[in-house]
């Protein structure tokens, strides 16, 4: 299963760190060594407002998909700021599709 996680999109205000959730401390659940994700956490936008704690919020993602899911590092493509194009996007879901 392809999982899409956008771990920030904000369209009015910024947000703040703080009002992420603490994904390190969540408790293991099922465990999910088959699926994959696509992680991205943008915090600079050309033409809206930062999201202060983006980028951090999505390595969170990746250690909880990893440590508490227990999914492969290979099944997980995490892409920040600059990293998360449409191009990026794209090659990811293909490469995590075909596996």
């Amino acid at each position: 299963m392809l999982a899409l996680v956008v771990a920030a999109l904000a369209f009015s205000t910024p947000t703040r760190a703080a009002e992420w959730p603490d994904l390190l401390a969540a408790s293991a659940g099922a465990s999910t060594p088959h699926d994959s994700a696509i992680i991205v956490g943008v915090e600079h936008y050309m033409f809206l407002p930062p999201v202060a704690g983006a980028a951090r919020n999505a390595s969170d993602w990746y250690q909880h998909f990893v440590r508490n899911r227990g999914m492969h590092p290979s099944r997980i493509r995490l892409l920040r700021d600059g990293d998360a194009t449409r191009e990026a996007l794209l090659s990811a879901a293909k490469e995590l599709g075909e596996g």
